[in-house]
């Protein structure tokens, strides 16, 4: 299989194969080497075959998989004999394999491979509309099986273990690393765009000083004054131990020993919450900021691309976590198979969303995207259209094709970042939106 090159129809017909046969296969990594895996996700000196499979996949059922049709290619399975589709062994499958490649996991830029990258996670987009909505149920994943011509329908559990594989694609590391190499806000110039102030952000800030300002200052001062009334504030007992251990962390101001002054600033435990609140209204010494002015590593790791930057990576991230959200975030009350999602939240859906909104920059990100990139704007205005009675409901667009048939990007984007907004605004408070601009710049809120 990775002798020949892709052009070889003989090659090319066993690697279709192999994944429809071997890549099916439930519980793939307990009945295989490491070895074996190795060579399928590491590939030593060469390329890893895993991700020329897949393209080589993707390729050969283009127009199949992308109408939807994906179970119509695999291999039929009797759950009576296996409890397990083999769409969901080849999800899990492909999950697995995928976390353990370097060039589509996003653990180092230097490896990545973001052609390889895409055609992965598209494959993982299209299986996840066909996979049990049990996959990433809190309940057990269930499959009704009819027998023949008789009304009745026997109930089979799936595998638990399998199902266990699966949800790899939501752990917490998994999706900080994907998105922390599809998001690069210097490329995007995110925080130029959301600077950016147009005639009517002015003029709309100006109706909200007028009319809701003075609630607005209120409750932001209200929200200060009971901060600064706390109990730990108010009481001379208590400021008396917190300044007691203040000083067995950071060390007692008054001590004037060389050794304690040279050491502070840098291994002391430093209380900033006061310099941040200053630095947040735009006081304070600029000068403290020195002490965090080591560049990050990932900007390090920037110059280590394989490849130009592009948004399509991006694009399709958006795409297979939009379908996690719409089947499994509560929206199964807008899909025509009741069954096909669920109809509450589930708590896999809940981290998801708690890893998208505090450990990536996803909703600053897709908000400048969605206001700049002229493909997204295009159609967002269609959708948007209150002529257009054909528009679906928001929270059901998760892989549906543009207009002229055209996968869209647009219609994912906006999904993930709605949903992500909303889960971030549940903790923001008014000092946060008024005084920091957090989650957006209050004239992004209005827009």
């Amino acid at each position: 299989l990775s002798s020949a090159g892709d052009d070889d129809a003989r090659v090319g017909a066993l690697r279709d194969r192999f994944v429809k046969e071997v890549l099916t296969c439930p519980l793939l990594s307990w009945k295989v080497s490491s070895s074996c895996l190795e060579r399928l996700t590491r590939g030593g000196t060469s390329s890893p075959l895993f991700p020329a499979l897949v393209a080589n996949f993707m390729r050969r059922n283009d127009v199949v998989v992308r109408a939807g049709g994906i179970m119509d290619v695999l291999p039929v399975v009797d759950l009576t004999v296996c409890p397990c589709p083999s769409v969901l062994s080849l999800f899990a499958n492909v999950v697995q394999l995928a976390r353990s490649c370097e060039v589509v996991n996003g653990m180092k830029l230097d490896l990545f491979d973001v052609r390889d990258a895409e055609c992965v996670v598209s494959l993982e987009s299209y299986l996840l509309e066909a996979v049990p909505v049990g996959t990433f149920s809190s309940r057990s994943a269930v499959e009704w099986i009819h027998s023949g011509d008789s009304a009745k329908s026997t109930p089979v559990i799936l595998s638990s273990v399998v199902i266990e594989q699966c949800r790899i694609l939501l752990l917490d590391s998994h999706i900080r690393c994907l998105f922390r190499v599809a998001i690069d806000d210097e490329v995007i110039r995110t925080e130029n765009i959301l600077k950016a102030k147009g005639d009517k952000d002015v003029a709309h800030e100006q109706d909200l000083l007028k009319s809701g300002g003075n609630a607005m200052s209120l409750a932001a001062k209200e929200a200060r004054l009971k901060q600064s009334s706390m109990f730990w504030s108010t009481s001379r007992w208590a400021t008396k131990l917190g300044r007691s251990v203040r000083d067995l962390f950071v060390g007692d101001d008054t001590a004037t020993t060389s050794s304690t002054n040279k050491n502070k600033g840098e291994g002391a435990l430093l209380d900033t919450s006061s310099l941040s609140r200053q630095l947040a209204h735009g006081t304070g010494r600029h000068t403290v900021l020195n002490l965090t002015a080591k560049p990050t590593p990932l900007l390090s790791e920037r110059n280590q691309r394989k490849a130009p930057y592009s948004t399509s990576f991006l694009f399709t991230l958006c795409r297979c976590y939009a379908t996690i959200i719409s089947r499994w975030g509560g929206g199964g009350y807008l899909f025509e198979n009741v069954h096909a999602a669920t109809k509450s939240q589930e708590p896999s859906v809940l981290g998801l969303l708690n890893v998208l909104a505090f450990s990536t920059s996803v909703v600053k990100t897709l908000w400048a995207l969605i206001q700049s990139d002229k493909s997204i704007i295009k159609e967002l205005n269609y959708i948007t259209d209150v002529d257009n009675d054909r528009t679906p409901p928001i929270a059901s667009l998760k892989n549906v094709s543009g207009r002229g048939g055209s996968s869209s990007a647009a219609y994912p984007t906006l999904l993930v970042f709605l949903a992500t907004l909303s889960h971030t605004l549940l903790i923001t408070d008014d000092v946060e939106i008024h005084d920091m601009d957090q989650p957006l710049p209050k004239h992004h809120l209005i827009r």
